[in-house]
């Protein structure tokens, strides 16, 4: 006699338990890459970036593994995240600065990281 309807054979449920145990460190592993990236970029940064990941994995989702469960409402709630993400890298248009070292500006001392190469100095003679 087989397996009462709903239960698991054995090396079924270690298969399951070992996916969720690989799932949940994911998980955990993100958290932790999410946090470390807001200590290093600003908080709007990350924002824009998850929220762009959850576009791509709803997109992923419905075209590459083809789920259908309630597919409308995660192709109009992935719009929605995409019309705010294109009308925030809109609104930013001109105000992202031009210069590589704009990015990430040194504690000690303003301007590009190699300040020394960048501008030769001057004796006063």
């Amino acid at each position: 006699m087989g397996p009462a309807f709903g239960e698991v054979p054995g090396a079924l449920a270690w298969i399951g338990t070992a996916i969720g145990v690989v799932g949940y460190f994911s998980v955990a592993v993100a958290d932790a890459l999410v946090i470390e990236a807001m200590r290093t970029l600003s908080a709007a940064e990350v924002v824009a970036d998850t929220n762009a990941y959850i576009v791509l994995a709803t997109a992923m989702s419905l075209v590459v593994f083809r789920q259908r469960t309630r597919w409308q409402k995660r192709a109009v709630a992935a719009g929605v995240v995409f019309a705010g993400l294109a009308c925030i890298g809109v609104g930013r248009g001109s105000s992202r600065p031009t210069q590589p070292w704009a990015l990430v500006r040194s504690r000690a001392a303003p301007g590009p990281p190699c300040a020394s190469l960048a501008a030769p100095h001057r004796s006063a003679a």
